[in-house]
């Protein structure tokens, strides 16, 4: 026996779902202070370097020597891709990136929720299998990909 899989495609439940995740990631990162806290030597020391790097350089050729150049025990290929996307982006600006990372989280969870409710999972418990799965300890990944957790 074959089953197919019931699509759950209800456009009523998305904006409102979309504006608690928004909400939510806007508030908290607002009140913790991480979308206007500045540079972080230990998260942000490659921002510069990339700046000036592609000042001078074309994106491809830049992302290829981060790539080649990261000499991290993670295979983080996807992270370098980001960064040298924000700064090539926004520059070196911050603030705009911290902004890119909020979008980051907001369409996240959105797409987590997405998931799960193709997966036939009810409204409420996609949302708070999406906040299970993006808030705790683990959260920090998402907000900074790459850098090392020492």
């Amino acid at each position: 026996m074959t089953s197919k899989v019931k699509i759950q495609n209800n456009k009523l439940e998305n904006l409102p779902v979309f504006l608690v995740f928004s909400t939510f990631w806007l508030v908290s990162l607002l009140v913790l202070g991480t979308l206007y806290s500045g540079f972080h030597l230990f998260d942000d020391k490659d921002l510069f370097s990339i700046y000036t790097d592609l000042e001078n350089s074309g994106f491809i050729q830049i992302f290829k020597q981060y790539i080649v150049g990261d000499n991290s025990n993670r295979f983080r290929p996807l992270y370098i891709f980001y960064r040298v996307l924000q700064v090539s982006l926004f520059g070196y600006n911050l603030y705009y990136i911290s902004l890119a990372s909020l979008g980051f989280a907001i369409a996240s969870s959105f797409f987590f929720f997405k998931f799960f409710r193709y997966c036939g999972i009810q409204t409420s418990i996609s949302v708070l299998l999406t906040f299970y799965t993006l808030v705790g300890a683990h959260a920090s990944i998402w907000w900074r990909l790459g850098t090392n957790e020492n």
